[in-house]
């Protein structure tokens, strides 16, 4: 089957020319030990020539804070979502659609907290409820389906596709796209409401 990865850009997505993609989602942490800066992990893993190496950059310990890694591999056409901790990495490999923003989702994260151990933002819980809605409505069949869940409205000045509103300044920086089994990335620039894209290939 087709694999359709989209991700809102946050943190610069990427891939290399083995065909492996990330995307992140940032984690607002309660507390931040000393280690390596995610910016760090996030760039050495598009050295990796597989899912499996990937995930084991991110199993490196002394990583200093945590995020969430989109990762695919476009010729297989496999997807993982990878929660990561300082102390803790926790890897699903999801079936059908597929949402994460900024906040830790993984059951196995929240087991048993009293709180969760990020704090979860007022824009990430509504994106969350108004992507769910969107889907549970009627789930996306392909990359342009994808798209249109990005560029949602609802929820606004705190939507999918944020735009600045009032003392809000939030706003969607890009979107990128990523359709296996092809090595290529369309990158929106700005709203992906606009349609400004411009198609990258290896």
């Amino acid at each position: 089957g087709r694999l359709a990865v989209a991700g809102a850009v946050r943190h610069g997505p990427g891939f290399n020319r083995r065909g492996i993609v990330q995307t992140t989602n940032y984690l607002q942490p309660r507390t931040v030990p000393d280690g390596v800066p995610r910016y760090f992990v996030g760039r050495a893993l598009l050295e990796a020539e597989s899912l499996e190496a990937a995930v084991s950059i991110l199993k490196e310990p002394g990583r200093a804070f945590p995020w969430h890694h989109n990762l695919a591999s476009l010729p297989d056409g496999r997807y993982l979502s990878v929660e990561t901790f300082p102390d803790r990495c926790d890897v699903l490999e999801p079936e059908g659609v597929y949402v994460h923003t900024n906040h830790v989702v993984h059951p196995a994260l929240l087991a048993g907290a009293d709180a969760p151990p990020d704090v979860p933002g007022r824009s990430s819980l509504s994106r969350w409820e108004v992507l769910g809605e969107a889907i549970a409505a009627r789930a996306p069949r392909n990359a342009a389906d994808a798209l249109a869940l990005l560029s949602l409205h609802e929820g606004r000045p705190e939507a999918p596709c944020r735009h600045p509103a009032g003392p809000d300044h939030g706003a969607t920086l890009g979107t990128a796209v990523f359709e296996a089994p092809a090595l290529a990335m369309t990158l929106y620039h700005g709203n992906p409401c606009r349609g400004l894209s411009k198609r990258y290939e290896l």
